[in-house]
């Protein structure tokens, strides 16, 4: 490891970086598109046979 403050922050602020988009990964997987709540345009996915007022 390095010996001085600056290497060893920049590798401290790399780990925490790469742990923080391995944690959203890892929090994300198996969801598909939009879940709502997001602000997006897009409708929240329905779950498979639940019919919704509109739909035929």
């Amino acid at each position: 490891m390095p010996s001085d403050f600056q290497s060893s922050a920049a590798v401290v602020i790399v780990l925490v970086t790469a742990l923080a988009f391995v944690w959203r990964a890892v929090s994300r997987a198996g969801k598909q598109g939009c879940g709502g709540g997001c602000g997006c345009d897009l409708k929240p996915r329905s779950k498979p046979g639940v019919k919704t007022p509109g739909s035929p």
